[in-house]
């Protein structure tokens, strides 16, 4: 489905730019051409995000089967003691896992442009 704002924003950034020749006159295209030359760095933090989210996602799910094959062999791994064995695989896709989640929210600091 194709977002409406891929055809309201020309006209808004037309509104706009008359809006402001008005008053400015070519300093406001300046401005203009600041923010579509900004478009390819959004395209480019979009698709950075997605393969980070991508990445966290198989992360969280190999861990999860891990937890889940440890907790359906609870009474061999408590007969053998293999505690620590199997807390140390834990511990390591936890810390993978982790890993991938600071980076998204590295780009995500990174990007956002509140104050």
């Amino acid at each position: 489905m194709i977002s409406r704002a891929l055809f309201v924003a020309p006209l808004q950034a037309a509104i706009v730019l008359y809006l402001l020749w008005t008053h400015l006159r070519w300093a406001c295209l300046a401005g203009m051409g600041i923010l579509v030359l900004f478009i390819p760095f959004q395209i480019l933090m979009g698709r950075m995000f997605r393969s980070i989210r991508q990445k966290t996602a198989k992360l969280t799910d190999s861990r999860i089967r891990l937890m889940q094959e440890i907790i359906a062999g609870m009474r061999v791994i408590k007969m053998y003691a293999w505690e620590q064995p199997f807390a140390q695989l834990v511990a390591t896709a936890r810390k993978a896992e982790v890993k991938q989640i600071r980076s998204s929210n590295f780009l995500k600091g990174l990007h956002s442009t509140e104050t």
